[in-house]
């Protein structure tokens, strides 16, 4: 499922292009895109955001 998610930083990420969720040994979360074009760090709250919406599940982004 396709979705944009508004991310903590104010930013929106189309959860399409997501290719990876990753925790990095400082405990920071990443969002790697799909052919490596970009990487960004992201909070714990918009991984589950992005998660819920990947799962097919409403967002309270969406309501």
């Amino acid at each position: 499922m396709m979705a944009m998610i508004k991310l903590d930083n104010g930013d929106y990420v189309n959860t399409a292009l997501i290719a990876q969720l990753v925790k990095l040994v400082d405990g920071t979360w990443q969002a790697w895109l799909v052919n490596d074009s970009a990487a960004t760090t992201i909070t714990k709250a918009d991984c589950d955001r992005i998660l819920v919406s990947i799962n097919g599940k409403v967002t309270d982004d969406e309501q």
